[in-house]
């Protein structure tokens, strides 16, 4: 697994960890309560653990332990249209962490966050509540963004 010593200084460098095991489980599911109503949940726990001997931390950067998603989608009977809504979390993460070549440096960690996304025919709105987040730290993800599309059959 190649990672980075610190994403953010002009002199990073990437380095590969060597032995990483990663493993966990997913589990989903979906129901059908009603005609054209479907309803979904999807969880992930995922554990990563740095296993060479020659690293000063087990943990390995930018794995989150848990995600989770819950959604649903209703197709309206007479237009055919589907109107999606979803939410997203995912759990907190290491950034940064002490590395051999910078034993010194601060561990941080890239916060949890929800976000929430709609979809109704070939419009889209993605982060509704404008969330501040970012997946990376420093990186901030886009605020509320809007989609439109079309489409044509010849």
């Amino acid at each position: 697994m190649i990672t980075n010593d610190d994403p953010h200084a002009p002199d990073s460098r990437n380095y590969n960890l060597g032995k990483v095991a990663l493993y966990g489980f997913e589990v989903n599911a979906e129901v059908y309560p009603i005609d054209g109503l479907t309803l979904m949940a999807d969880y992930a726990y995922q554990e990563a653990k740095n296993r060479g001997d020659d690293w000063i931390t087990s943990t390995v950067p930018y794995i989150p332990r848990h995600k989770l998603y819950l959604g649903m989608q209703y197709v309206v009977p007479v237009v055919k249209t589907k109107i999606d809504f979803g939410m997203t979390h995912i759990g907190k993460n290491y950034a940064q962490l002490p590395t051999n070549s910078k034993p010194t440096q601060k561990t941080l960690i890239n916060s949890d966050y929800t976000i929430f996304d709609a979809k109704m025919g070939y419009v889209a709105v993605k982060n509704i509540f404008d969330k501040d987040y970012a997946p990376e730290l420093g990186h901030p993800a886009p605020g509320r963004s809007f989609w439109f599309g079309v489409s044509a059959k010849f």
